[in-house]
């Protein structure tokens, strides 16, 4: 969070207070957002688990971006980069390292309803794909793969509101609904779940604009 927060501001450097259209947005908060971050930890457990050792590695980047080709009309793109390894000690079965690599892009069609897009109600559709890989490396040198993706697409609705009595021309409060429909392949499929459906009330979520 503090990172996002550090991003919001260098932003607002760089974006010019008096203008009242604007061709760049990019967008923060969960869900399909802007953010990043890192981090490690280590955990003891009780012997009767049986792990000596368990340590943990976890890093993401995301990127929503919007750019107005019209006074109501944006188009862009949402990325996100993950990857985290997992090393455990087995006091019987010795060490294993786990190494998932997800990655999800998608093409985004915004339409505001209005011309003043701080205070818009907003309809898009987006389309696009998540894979996500699992490598699970053993001791004796052998290793396990499991991969499976999504091809889905999104419809999402919001409402922007300006913050202007905080001084804040630039960035808006605009919560919205999300729902995503996807298609699975890969081992996931193999299980049986062939289609996905999931509905997101996104609260806290702001677009930066400038």
């Amino acid at each position: 969070m503090r990172e996002t927060l550090l991003v919001i501001l260098f932003i607002i450097s760089l974006s010019s207070y008096g203008e009242d259209s604007y061709k760049h947005q990019i967008s923060f908060g969960e869900g399909m957002s802007t953010g990043w971050n890192s981090s490690a930890s280590t955990a003891e457990t009780d012997a009767k688990l049986g792990i000596d050792d368990f340590e943990m590695l976890m890093g993401n980047l995301s990127l929503n971006y919007m750019y107005s080709t019209t006074d109501q009309l944006q188009i862009g793109f949402y990325y996100k980069g993950e990857r985290n390894i997992t090393e455990i000690d087995y006091a019987n079965s010795g060490e294993r390292e786990i190494t998932e690599n997800n990655r999800s892009l998608y093409l985004l069609l915004n339409y505001n309803f209005q011309k003043d897009l701080r205070n818009s109600y907003y309809l898009g559709f987006g389309f696009g794909k998540e894979s996500y890989e699992d490598d699970t490396d053993y001791e004796d040198n052998t290793t396990k793969k499991t991969s499976y993706d999504v091809s889905a697409q999104v419809l999402f609705f919001g409402k922007r509101f300006d913050l202007d009595f905080a001084g804040l021309k630039n960035i808006t409060y605009s919560p919205m609904i999300r729902i995503a429909n996807g298609k699975v392949g890969g081992d996931l499929e193999d299980t049986g779940v062939e289609k996905l459906v999931i509905t997101t009330i996104e609260i806290l979520k702001f677009d930066v604009l400038f």
